[in-house]
Order: structure tokens, then C-alpha cells, then sequence
């Protein structure tokens, strides 16, 4: 892409500045810049899990290396504290780029939740 080296690992959020049902100002936001990703992830995706916010594959153009993992942005006293770190319990199947990454929400259960297993059965959760 002809990205020039020092931007490779950068990284930005917008965050909306009104609430989304004003009607009149919904679509008001602003950039603000993230601290420097681990990794050039260029089509990788970032999605937000319960206020935490997760960069995920992507490939870094210079080395063409593809990556499986993600890292997690934690907030520190400051904002020039603020650092992306790995996330060591997250390995997607293969490495990809170029893809999305969505949110569910947590779901609410009585007693223990099912095992992940159930969630594979042909009738949903249990059998």
C-alpha cells in the first residue's frame, strides 16, 4: 500500500460525542489517537467486549506476515499510559485479515451457564 513504516502500527477510535437518541446531533464524533498497535495489522478488526476494546488479526504489509491473535488496549492513570498488550487466551483458527469481529451480548443465566458443547447441538442450547 506504500504505508510508510512509521504509521504501519498506528492506531485511532471515534467516539460520539452525543447520546445516539439526539435526534439532531447524533452524528457528531471526534478522533482521538491510540497508543502504537504490537503489530501492524492492516484489515484487521477491533471490536469492544464489555468496555474493553480488542484489535484482532490483520497482516503486516512489510514482512507479510499473517496474524491469529489479538491485543487488548488497557487504559492507564493517563492517556499516555495507555498501551495495547497481548491477549494469550485468544487464538483465532487461522490468521486472517480483511474481516469482522461482532459483540453478543453476555446472556443471563439461572445456576451454572451450559457448556459450550450445548451451544452445538441441532436444538440450540441443551437437548
Amino acid at each position: 500500500s506504500g504505508r510508510p513504516a512509521q504509521v504501519a502500527t498506528a492506531s485511532a477510535a471515534l467516539r460520539f460525542l452525543a447520546d445516539a437518541s439526539d435526534v439532531e446531533h447524533w452524528h457528531h464524533a471526534a478522533w482521538r489517537r491510540l497508543p502504537d498497535l504490537a503489530h501492524a495489522r492492516v484489515g484487521g478488526a477491533l471490536v469492544e467486549v464489555e468496555g474493553k476494546l480488542y484489535a484482532t488479526g490483520g497482516v503486516d504489509e512489510r514482512s507479510g506476515e499473517f496474524f491469529n491473535d489479538a491485543e487488548c488496549l488497557v487504559q492507564g492513570v493517563s492517556p499516555e499510559e495507555a498501551s495495547w498488550r497481548p491477549v494469550p487466551w485468544f487464538k483465532m483458527p487461522r490468521a486472517l485479515h480483511a474481516h469482522t469481529c461482532i459483540a453478543l451480548p453476555t446472556l443471563a443465566y439461572r445456576g451454572s451457564p451450559p457448556d459450550i458443547e450445548d451451544f452445538c447441538t441441532p436444538n440450540g442450547v441443551g437437548t
